[in-house]
């Protein structure tokens, strides 16, 4: 883009690069005093380089993953696909936009998964159905009983699974021991 302006020999100039958004001029103000013949200068532009800074943080704002720092020039169009963090999910699976001409900082937030847990009686029938976050314990339900039928007698032992840390969906069945009636 040209700036001309008339000038009487030895006058005085001051002339203000134009303002291009994004972009930072060699020389912001071109002065000097007129001589006896046209004067051409240039200034040259360069285009101004901010700084994208991903954050992947918990619902309480704690790190989830190591942040992703770039810096990128003014206009340039991103893409930057989220960190993958175990038990947990984002709304936001990548962050797209268009640099701005200032720093953006943006945060992701990650939610815990939500796991099904069944606690499933020896017949197939459910005793209990809990939704347990990540990483969290399922509660134990009372302990269940089993009817004695004619040749045995039977006692609960215990769960077939552990269930102090879940980390996917389980069906966790109770188990009895046996004891002959006869």
């Amino acid at each position: 883009k040209a700036v001309t302006k008339e000038v009487g020999y030895g006058a005085e100039y001051t002339i203000a690069s134009p303002v291009i958004e994004g972009n930072t001029p060699s020389v912001a103000v071109v002065e000097g005093t007129m001589g006896d013949g046209d004067v051409e200068i240039d200034v040259i532009y360069a285009v101004n380089t901010n700084t994208l800074t991903i954050n992947y943080v918990f619902a309480d704002g704690t790190t989830a993953a190591d942040s992703y720092v770039a810096d990128l020039a003014f206009g340039y169009a991103y893409n930057v696909k989220s960190a993958e963090v175990e038990g947990h999910t984002t709304e936001q699976p990548y962050v797209s936009g268009v640099m701005a001409d200032a720093d953006v900082t943006v945060n992701v937030v990650y939610v815990p998964n939500v796991y099904t847990v069944i606690f499933r009686d020896y017949d197939g029938s459910d005793i209990d159905v809990q939704y347990v976050e990540h990483g969290k314990a399922a509660t134990a339900p009372a302990d269940p009983e089993r009817a004695d039928d004619e040749n045995y007698s039977y006692t609960f032992k215990g769960w077939s699974a552990d269930f102090s840390e879940i980390t996917e969906d389980v069906v966790i069945t109770a188990e009895y021991i046996s004891t002959n009636l006869s």
